[in-house]
């Protein structure tokens, strides 16, 4: 992976804030938290349409959500981390080597 300026950029920004906010602010509650919402509200909209939002299947489905789509976004967001930083470290070499 290759990362332009504007990239290299944020994720100086970025990985300054750390891992550990990296993959639980992005990854559990930005990514996993609200896709397990919004995950839910979906299916339940498809398979019940506007009504019974009160019921227990729209919750028994929200609660199984709010456990699984965190934990794929701890996962994805550990992976992307080591990624980026993979990324960012060879870019560092490349222009340590383009300066000589």
């Amino acid at each position: 992976m290759k990362l332009n300026q504007k990239q290299l950029a944020w994720w100086r920004r970025t990985r300054r804030n750390g891992k550990l906010r990296f993959v639980l602010v992005r990854g559990v509650l930005g990514w996993g938290l609200l896709l397990a919402v919004f995950w839910s509200v979906v299916t339940h909209l498809l398979s019940h349409g506007a009504n019974g939002f009160m019921s227990q299947d729209f919750y028994q489905r929200l609660l199984i959500a709010l456990a699984l789509f965190p934990v794929g976004g701890l996962s994805l967001f550990l992976w992307l981390w080591f990624q980026l930083e993979r990324a960012y470290s060879e870019q560092q070499d490349e222009d340590a080597l383009n300066a000589s």
